[in-house]
């Protein structure tokens, strides 16, 4: 990893550490619902224009890049925040419309078919239901990303956040909140066409904004699971002296290793315009995703009965694990769609390369 994306990852770091709700000690409770938005850390890191950090300058970011954004949400996946909605999903779809930071707390969902959606002159309307929108009672922002016709891009719109009264309130696993807004000739603060950004393309920034969440996560349970391991004594010597349980946490240090490197990996691509760009994202999704269990399972069995103890803030991160792991497609949906990227190119070696030259007889594989 870059010196640059490491300085950043140590100011979100920075961040965390500061914070009662992102570092949780162990006498700390494991749902965040028992804490809410974490508001002083999300205006240090919009302080530090680090939420924005994937829209050009002019429109109010950082003009940084995905990679960044992506280095960003791993450090600070743990924060009670829209993070990774507002720096990977947000951003993005802002850039694509031309459209400003709209301030405040933001985060960002993707309109389903049942919204419908009307332009009266110069305004957009939607009616219809936004479902499970993260952070939503939270945010004084949503932005939407609404398809258009096939082939015609989308429509990207901001939202004002609605009344409390006006909101179906839900939670994920890990206490985060899902809320369901049911929207009746609601006037967009803010629209505009994105011919680049069709429904493939939203999707893969929100699997690649999940797999990064999922990286950070991971990391989280294998850092804590080391600490453990290393203080707790068991036959008279560290947990972490032991040859079965070295031989698990290197089974957990390998998850965490290839989803850190398949995220950033794939953030990048996208940033360059890689023509494998599709593919990464994907398998960044599928691979973060299928880290879950081991990762999860890992930890809580290398924890013995205090990983399972609600005032031990193990829970925090496995239960995110389990909760992003579901959100925009799990392992198998997201290993479907490797498959109809692979097939629809012209042979293996040209999709895995990004190569023009076509494979050639004898080439090793």
């Amino acid at each position: 990893m870059s010196d640059h994306l490491l300085e950043i990852e140590d100011l979100v770091l920075d961040v965390v550490s500061r914070s009662d709700s992102g570092q949780a000690g162990p006498a700390q409770p494991s749902a965040v619902g028992e804490h809410g938005l974490d508001a002083s850390s999300w205006k240090v890191l919009c302080d530090l224009g680090l939420v924005s950090l994937a829209l050009p300058e002019s429109l109010g970011g950082s003009g940084g890049g995905l990679r960044e954004a992506a280095a960003v949400v791993r450090a600070g996946a743990l924060l009670p925040m829209p993070l990774a909605d507002a720096a990977m999903l947000a951003a993005p779809l802002l850039a694509a419309g031309s459209l400003p930071w709209p301030g405040g707390v933001v985060t960002a969902t993707i309109a389903g078919v049942e919204l419908d959606v009307r332009v009266e002159g110069e305004h957009l309307c939607l009616s219809g239901p936004l479902r499970r929108v993260p952070w939503l009672r939270d945010s004084d922002h949503v932005v939407v990303s609404v398809a258009g016709e096939a082939g015609t891009g989308g429509l990207v719109a901001v939202l004002a956040s609605p009344a409390s009264d006006d909101l179906e309130q839900g939670r994920n696993l890990a206490g985060e909140p899902r809320d369901t807004w049911h929207l009746e000739a609601v006037r967009a603060t803010a629209w505009a066409p994105a011919p680049d950004l069709g429904p493939d393309e939203v999707r893969r920034l929100a699997g690649l904004a999940r797999a990064s969440q999922i990286a950070g996560a991971a990391s989280a349970v294998l850092s804590r699971t080391l600490d453990y391991t290393r203080e707790r004594i068991q036959f008279g010597r560290p947990l972490a002296a032991l040859q079965a349980v070295q031989q698990r946490t290197a089974l957990v240090a390998g998850e965490v290793t290839r989803a850190r490197v398949v995220t950033d990996a794939a953030a990048a691509a996208l940033d360059a315009e890689d023509s494998r760009a599709a593919l990464l994202c994907a398998v960044a999704a599928c691979e973060a995703s299928s880290s879950v269990r081991e990762v999860a399972a890992a930890g809580h069995q290398l924890h013995g009965a205090m990983g399972w103890t609600t005032e031990y803030p193990l829970g925090r991160a496995t239960t995110r694990l389990w909760s992003w792991r579901d959100e925009y497609g799990d392992e198998t949906a997201w290993a479907q769609v490797v498959a109809e990227t692979v097939a629809a190119g012209p042979d293996v070696w040209t999709v895995i390369t990004g190569s023009d030259e076509p494979e050639q007889e004898g080439r090793a594989t």
